[in-house]
């Protein structure tokens, strides 16, 4: 099978780990497949996409000097006027369409989008009405988690042969009541029109190993617990990270990893060097690494951070004490009150974060009871059945 996958980086690790996840499923399920990925945006070293695909950097890079942001464009579907864009964005189209039509894919697969946050409507129809006229392939949308704008219904019954969720249904539904109109009524229009195409595949993700791939990243023997704090890839909450050091003043006898993330700055990683210096119960790193990360949050008895997809899935997956940051977005938030319902979890609101509050809720989370709900292994079939789909189209 040839798959073509588009993709954009924009400002998180979260749909960029997923793009990583969905491209290993479709290497190790689909035999003699090839892959080739447009990426839109700059994506970070951490993510090994060029082991398992081919990569082609698209011009004028969105969301890193490039587009989205030199001129304030609208990223949720607004108008470009400028004749400057419009050039920008043919030569993106034109570019992509000459590599799409001399590999010749049986599927193009446009990641986060497009039921996901509609960054990429002004770009991604006019490429996919093209597609559809000139190269006889399926057209798959990959999501991890459900949002439907005004123009989703229309893009999905003229493009797309699947929608493919990467979440357990009862998951993925839970937090539908709680999302505001008109989005509410838009998404339920199309989980009603579309029930054929729409597909929930349970997590995606290359089922990490306790303990596999290397030595613990903590020391051995000194310290009575092991606490990994992680605020993502993106550059908010830095109040995490701060409260993690000061708390770990209180705790001399844990140990606390402290994963800054890819996006943080020289400058600003020298500053919480700064503020653990002399603290030998104090690692601050910039980021790590996929397998390492897996290993870290494996191993530690306490893990802190936001509600983003991939590290609530792995929370899940290793089945974890945790402190849980959600970010102002609802879709966080609507995360993190799922986590309370299947793990040993406390949740604190990105507002109230302090040393003294990450102290509480990381003790309460070590001594908190099992909650009587299990997680089922088929939640983390994701890779098998999205490999499944994709062969039955």
């Amino acid at each position: 099978m040839r798959c073509a996958v588009y993709f954009n980086h924009y400002n998180t690790l979260g749909h960029s780990t997923r793009v990583l996840g969905l491209i290993r499923a479709i290497r190790r399920y689909i035999p003699n497949s090839q892959i080739v990925i447009f990426e839109s945006g700059k994506t970070p070293s951490v993510l090994p996409l060029k082991q398992y695909a081919r990569v082609y950097p698209v011009p004028y890079s969105i969301g890193q000097k490039g587009l989205a942001i030199e001129e304030n464009m609208g990223l949720y579907g607004a108008m470009i006027t400028s004749p400057r864009m419009q050039n920008m964005l043919l030569t993106r189209q034109a570019f992509m369409f000459k590599i799409l039509k001399k590999f010749q894919p049986d599927v193009f697969i446009t990641e986060h989008f497009p039921l996901g946050k509609e960054f990429w409507t002004f770009e991604l129809p006019p490429l996919l009405e093209r597609i559809n006229k000139e190269l006889p392939c399926k057209i798959v949308g990959s999501v991890g988690y459900l949002n439907a704008m005004d123009t989703t219904h229309a893009h999905v019954k003229a493009y797309y042969d699947r929608i493919l969720v990467h979440a357990p249904k009862v998951f993925a539904l839970k937090h539908v009541r709680k999302i505001p109109q008109p989005m509410a009524h838009n998404l339920a229009c199309v989980l009603r029109d579309f029930k054929k195409q729409v597909v929930f595949t349970g997590f995606l993700l290359d089922k990490p190993k306790p303990g596999a791939g290397g030595p613990s990243l903590y020391p051995k023997g000194n310290f009575k617990k092991n606490i990994f704090v992680s605020r993502g890839g993106g550059i908010v909450c830095d109040e995490i990270l701060v409260a993690a050091i000061q708390a770990a003043e209180r705790h001399k006898d844990w140990f606390f990893l402290i994963c800054c993330g890819p996006a943080t700055s020289v400058k600003d990683l020298a500053a919480y060097e700064r503020m653990a210096q002399g603290l030998t119960n104090v690692r601050v790193i910039r980021a790590l690494a996929v397998k390492d990360f897996d290993r870290a949050m494996a191993d530690a008895d306490v893990c802190v951070s936001m509600g983003g997809y991939n590290t609530v899935l792995k929370l899940m997956y290793f089945q974890k004490r945790a402190v849980v940051v959600p970010f102002y977005t609802d879709e966080q938030r609507w995360r993190a009150e799922l986590v309370l319902e299947y793990l040993p979890a406390v949740v604190v609101p990105d507002k109230e974060v302090s040393a003294g509050k990450l102290s509480w809720a990381m003790t309460k989370a070590l001594f908190a009871p099992r909650p009587r709900k299990k997680i089922p292994a088929a939640w983390f079939d994701g890779g098998t059945v999205t490999a499944r789909e994709l062969q039955c189209l």
